[in-house]
């Protein structure tokens, strides 16, 4: 799915194992899974020699881990990526499944899991680097991958502490965040990944509500990186050198919600979901409407949204049906389920009625 990568690396992934996740069985946690599929298969086939792993990172299981190794077969040729599994959690320390190359032992290991307490990520990801980064694949560059669904608790101090600690060994990052925005996830992944990227070797995908967690990963930056570009919050610097045809949408946060949650402004969903039916990446800006920012009432004094602005156009545009309309022109190639006319609210269903 994505490029071949120039040279390999050793991958861990963290994975969410809290009570959040309710059990293995959950729609959620199901949702977990298939993206973790989608994420193992792209690196995969990315290079020959990556290596992926797997540990939890919930109170109960931190450190449920699936080794990875390359290994040769009896010709002294290349298989591809081999796997086993060992446990940390307090009651699992060593418990092994033995190296395979098969991803449906891979996920059957983490059907293994057991689910339970908050989300701990600076300490499965500090374990993941000083045990498996510190005994296999040391030749390769490392980078570890977060899925995180359920709330985080870790202060900012915290996070920025494991961020430096990432930093000194150059460890790239790629963090998935999805489900629950309590405790303001997004500010704190953005965090973490402004302050370990290194030209470009990290980023971040947060998932809308109205996408699985699959499609926002295939949609991302994470499933087709870009050499050289960080995957952080964007920056002018950012927008010119990863794609110049971004689009910043601003739309209506929800009303007195401090946690940055998305409103439910009618207008903004639909452009929203005009965006998503196009398949075209954008930022996101959400916008407190009792407590504007400065730069947005610069630019919008009527305070209007939802706002767009494309690439290097500085002109914002703030009606919705132009909006939809400019989006249709600007991105031909792929036409919408619902025509612009009909782009209104209650039709937004229409595509999800039709596929069934």
């Amino acid at each position: 799915m994505s490029e071949t990568t120039k040279e390999p690396e050793a991958i861990m992934i963290c994975v969410d194992t809290s009570g959040w996740m309710e059990g293995t069985k959950s729609p959620m946690f199901q949702e977990q899974l298939e993206a973790i599929k989608l994420y193992c298969n792209n690196k995969f086939s990315s290079h020959i020699q990556n290596v992926v792993g797997v540990c939890g990172m919930g109170e109960q299981d931190i450190g449920h881990m699936i080794y990875p190794t390359r290994c040769r077969d009896g010709n002294g040729s290349h298989i591809q990526n081999v796997v086993g599994v060992c446990g940390m959690g307090e009651q699992d320390i060593g418990h092994m499944i033995y190296l395979t190359r098969c991803l449906s032992k891979i996920i059957a290991a983490i059907y293994a899991v057991r689910i339970g307490g908050y989300l701990i990520v600076d300490e499965a990801v500090a374990f993941a680097y000083s045990i498996w980064f510190g005994s296999l694949d040391t030749d390769l560059p490392k980078r570890i991958a977060v899925f995180a669904g359920g709330p985080v608790y870790q202060t900012p101090l915290r996070i920025e502490k494991l961020a430096r600690q990432m930093k000194k060994v150059n460890l790239a990052c790629d963090i998935i965040n999805f489900g629950h925005r309590f405790m303001d996830k997004k500010n704190l992944f953005k965090t973490l990944i402004d302050k370990v990227d290194n030209n470009g070797n990290c980023n971040i995908c947060h998932v809308p509500p109205e996408l699985s967690v699959s499609d926002a990963l295939i949609r991302s930056q994470i499933n087709t990186p870009h050499v050289g570009v960080s995957g952080s919050a964007p920056s002018a610097s950012f927008a010119l050198q990863h794609d110049r045809e971004k689009i910043v949408i601003c739309v209506e946060a929800a009303p007195k919600d401090p946690l940055g949650v998305l409103g439910y402004c009618p207008f903004c969903q639909r452009v929203l979901l005009t965006l998503a039916e196009k398949n075209v990446p954008y930022d996101v800006h959400l916008i407190n409407l009792d407590n504007k920012p400065e730069w947005f009432v610069e630019v919008n004094p009527d305070g209007i949204l939802p706002l767009i602005k494309f690439g290097d156009d500085e002109k914002w545009y703030s009606n919705s049906d132009d909006i939809v309309e400019m989006i249709d022109a600007k991105y031909p190639q792929a036409p919408l389920l619902t025509p612009p006319m009909f782009a209104s609210v209650g039709f937004k269903i229409l595509p999800k009625v039709l596929n069934y």
